[in-house]
């Protein structure tokens, strides 16, 4: 498994888009073998596609027209990240835009604990 940013975003919201160049940081950064980015929003297909070009977002984003995962993640307003570790569990959740301290750390400790679990599985393998 891997680590996981699930950013829950609206249309027309402004923390949403100032939180854009963190995203980017920690998708630059950290994006890779033991974590992803992914998005969410409840746009309409054509506008979030227009909504991801225009801020040349590069991780992938689901289109959650239902509002089905925001209700099951409990997600009521934007930005909302969630912290998802490599065994499906929240491992925290972040409302309002995110910060580099607060996302950064976050991460780094998702990636601890993938890394943590590969190690014991990969030594308890005959």
């Amino acid at each position: 498994g891997k680590g996981l940013l699930l950013n829950f975003y609206g249309k027309a919201c402004r923390p949403c888009e100032q939180e854009i160049p963190i995203l980017r940081r920690i998708y630059k950064r950290y994006n890779g073998e033991n974590f992803r980015v992914l998005g969410v929003t409840s746009q309409e297909t054509r506008l979030a596609a227009s909504f991801l070009k225009y801020h040349k977002i590069p991780w992938p984003t689901l289109t959650d027209r239902q509002v089905e995962l925001r209700g099951q993640m409990g997600v009521s307003s934007f930005p909302t990240t969630i912290f998802v570790g490599a065994d499906g569990l929240v491992a925290g959740i972040h409302t309002g835009p995110l910060d580099w301290k607060t996302a950064s750390a976050a991460v780094e400790q998702l990636i601890i604990s993938v890394r943590a679990k590969q190690k014991k599985a990969s030594s308890a393998a005959p």
